[in-house]
């Protein structure tokens, strides 16, 4: 009854993914999830609709062709590519969702496919916050507490977890 999800960048992408199953199961239901810089499309190559999968998909750590390759080696097949389980983006049904906040980074090809989703939350009736973190870069969470974003990012967290908004 007071389960909250966090992960970020993949982790980010299962606990989405955990979250939907959740709701269609019935078994139990996330109270909060917690999803930074997640990944919750199926595509990264020239086709894919978020334009910063182009603006930053090259040129920093996390590259489009390298997401391409992880989505690549995560499906067994095409088909599931095009299960929402996979790529939680695509669901066609996101309503009774826990609160959410996504924290996103500037300077990442899966900061706008994150902002979409969680617009998609909000359109199909759940609470989200989104948060785009300034000048960073997909993965700062590993650079430890002391870095600034991180301590930003513990501020968003800590509140959405008090039930406050920023």
């Amino acid at each position: 009854e007071n389960i909250t999800l966090i992960g970020d960048s993949a982790g980010g992408n299962l606990c989405a993914a955990l979250s939907l199953m959740a709701r269609d199961r019935g078994e139990f239901m996330p109270k909060r999830q917690i999803l930074i810089y997640p990944a919750t499309y199926n595509d990264y190559t020239e086709n894919s609709p978020f334009v910063s999968v182009k603006e930053n998909g090259s040129d920093y750590l996390l590259t489009a062709g390298k997401m391409q390759d992880y989505i690549d080696l995560y499906a067994r097949n095409e088909e599931d590519k095009m299960n929402p389980y996979f790529a939680p983006y695509i669901a066609e049904d996101v309503s009774n969702q826990p609160d959410t906040l996504i924290l996103t980074c500037e300077f990442d090809p899966l900061r706008d496919e994150g902002e979409a989703y969680g617009e998609r939350l909000k359109e199909a009736g759940n609470h989200v916050e989104i948060h785009r973190i300034k000048d960073a870069l997909h993965g700062y969470f590993a650079l430890g507490i002391k870095q600034l974003h991180v301590q930003e990012s513990f501020t968003y967290i800590n509140e959405f977890l008090k039930g406050e908004t920023l």
